[in-house]
């Protein structure tokens, strides 16, 4: 791991990690288009430890507010992780496949597009995150597990799901990003417990500067797509998703 390379996917895992635009998709597409080898799991197990780091700053207070006055969300974050530790686990395989597959990746980025696009289509209630009960938690909770797919994005899959169940973009927002924070704590834990130990040799500047990175951007992307989605709404993300997919898709066949 070069430290150019630690740097440019450390960047992409943070900013992409909590904007609806998919990290897992962007980490098998821009290697794939820069001609880079997939970063190795020791290097994927920091990023995602970076991004947890950004997602523990920025709702530090919230996370205490919680412990200290609204264990009943807490408990509900922890129901809708179960959906996604289930698939990840009896469908390791099938997914795990499609990382290998840049051109399947496009093509559901460009499916995470037309999900993003079609949410802000609905006019419905809009509900506080204090409002969420159980079927809203399992709801979100297969939502996430459907983003273990790369090119299906997390935090777009979570809050659409959210916004569909009735609740306001910030709220949806606030608690997917809320229940990131286990669903990452696992993914690193399975991927060392699938892989035994790390390969020490892949420790060096990029992988250091690979995790600040994360940390750091994805500290600010969280800052800003909150700020947007008071005024704002996703479709920015949904055009995104589709001429970063089409592009990526088209690329394919020429490579």
């Amino acid at each position: 791991m070069t430290i150019l390379e630690g740097i440019v996917l450390g960047l992409v895992q943070g900013l992409t990690e909590f904007l609806p635009i998919s990290s897992s998709g962007h980490l098998v597409l821009v290697p794939h288009i820069l001609g880079w080898k997939i970063p190795s799991v020791t290097f994927d197990v920091f990023v995602h430890l970076g991004t947890l780091t950004a997602v523990i700053s920025y709702f530090w207070l919230d996370l205490r507010d919680l412990f200290r006055s609204s264990r009943r969300i807490i408990g509900l974050i922890i129901v809708a992780t179960v959906p996604a530790a289930l698939f990840g686990y009896f469908f390791e395989g099938f997914f795990e496949s499609l990382f290998g597959k840049p051109t399947v990746v496009s093509f559901l980025l460009l499916i995470t597009g037309l999900v993003l696009w079609s949410t802000e289509g609905l006019t419905l209630p809009r509900r506080k995150m204090g409002e969420i009960g159980l079927t809203d938690s399992l709801t979100v909770g297969f939502a996430q597990a459907a983003a273990i797919a790369p090119g299906i994005s997390r935090s777009g899959m979570t809050i659409a799901a959210g916004m569909i169940k009735g609740f306001d973009r910030e709220s949806a927002a606030r608690f997917s990003f809320l229940m990131s924070i286990p669903v990452i704590i696992l993914a690193a834990i399975f991927e060392k417990i699938r892989d035994g130990a790390f390969d020490y040799s892949d420790f060096n500047l990029g992988l250091v500067l690979g995790f600040a990175a994360a940390a750091i951007s994805g500290y600010f992307s969280i800052k800003y797509l909150l700020k947007h989605l008071k005024q704002g709404n996703l479709k920015i993300f949904a055009y995104y998703c589709w001429i970063f997919g089409g592009f990526t898709l088209v690329l394919s066949y020429f490579k």
